[in-house]
């Protein structure tokens, strides 16, 4: 296999979760050249611990040849980052989400395409092989016609977390929607469809923040699928939960474990839920970064890829349930910019 030559932008957990999958040997087509990060402390800490070789400038870092470049820094701050990378003639991969605005992934994607360069953005749960095999049954017919669905996140995350500079703020990161959920939000896009209406409400159950630690929302994506989001942070003591079960005129399918690892099918037989595809993993991180890394040049090709548009619809429905929780109405989703005070400087 092709070695590829990284360079690192961000050098907090998401990275360090990234250096974890070369050390179980499913990122070994990864060469990282070095990294970079505005904390000069954290930088070299990350360094020393991994043996990368730390720049001083992100100027610096990007003099330097390599294949792509890995962004995995606040979510605020990934539209000028990956726009100076674009510039300086790299292809980018950029955490999720790509963009707080819906108009600054459109921007970027139009960089990329004037430059010729490849400009991608990461939802690693598309490459979990609960979500793969439950994208199949889907598309043979086992469910049916879809007809309703429940997606739940239950993940803990202590009042320390919210305690920097940017998780939690509206500016830089927004809540549990937008930080983690939006990775299930994309799965939902992904395997039934990108919704229509939204009615959502929201609030801080137990952390501090800007934003919100609890969201929980009606769903409508065309008139015969209707479906209820359920995100916390809130829930103590450890990350239980982020499951997707889907419902059909046919049959149910129910996609569970911490991080979409599980996948049950209903057994009308023995009335209960037969496992079928059950794969291990030490985080809501899971596994799937490594296929996202291997298959970044040629996501054209790859039907679960995500595009960049998909980062843009998944945005798009972030932004409409905070815009939907900010007015205290149902609103609709499809829209060309963003409308809620995420990604937005406030007083």
């Amino acid at each position: 296999m092709k070695k590829y030559k990284v360079a690192l932008i961000g050098t907090g957990r998401v990275a360090e979760h990234y250096l974890w999958l070369q050390k179980m040997q499913l990122t070994n087509f990864l060469e990282y050249l070095g990294c970079y990060d505005k904390s000069d402390s954290k930088s070299s800490e990350f360094s020393k611990r991994h043996g990368i070789v730390q720049y001083n400038s992100l100027s610096e870092l990007l003099a330097k040849e390599s294949d792509f470049v890995l962004i995995a820094t606040p979510s605020g701050t990934h539209f000028e980052i990956a726009m100076e990378v674009l510039k300086a003639n790299k292809n980018v991969l950029i955490e999720k989400p790509a963009c707080l605005r819906i108009e600054q992934i459109m921007e970027l994607e139009n960089e990329a395409n004037a430059r010729k360069l490849i400009c991608r953005s990461i939802f690693q749960n598309r490459f979990n092989m609960a979500v793969l095999q439950a994208k199949s049954m889907l598309e043979s017919g086992l469910v049916g016609k879809v007809t309703s669905f429940s997606l739940r996140l239950i993940w803990s995350r202590n009042q320390e977390y919210y305690d920097d500079d940017w998780h939690g703020t509206w500016l830089l990161d927004g809540g549990v929607t937008s930080q983690q959920a939006i990775h299930h939000i994309d799965c939902v896009n992904f395997l039934i469809g990108i919704p229509k209406k939204v009615h959502a409400y929201a609030q801080n159950s137990l952390n501090v923040l800007e934003a919100e630690d609890t969201l929980v929302s009606i769903v409508g994506i065309d008139p015969n699928i209707l479906g209820t989001y359920q995100f916390t942070t809130a829930a103590r003591p450890c990350d239980m939960e982020a499951s997707l079960m889907i419902n059909g005129t046919k049959n149910s399918i129910r996609i569970s474990g911490v991080a979409l690892n599980y996948l049950e099918v209903f057994n009308p037989v023995s009335k209960n839920w037969d496992r079928t595809v059950a794969e291990h993993v030490d985080s809501g991180y899971g596994t799937g970064h490594a296929k996202v890394f291997e298959y970044f040049f040629e996501g054209d090709a790859i039907s679960t890829f995500p595009t960049m548009k998909d980062s843009k619809n998944a945005v798009m429905v972030v932004d409409a349930l905070y815009e939907s929780y900010e007015s205290g109405t149902e609103v609709y989703v499809e829209r060309i910019k963003s409308k809620s005070k995420l990604g937005v400087r406030t007083p």
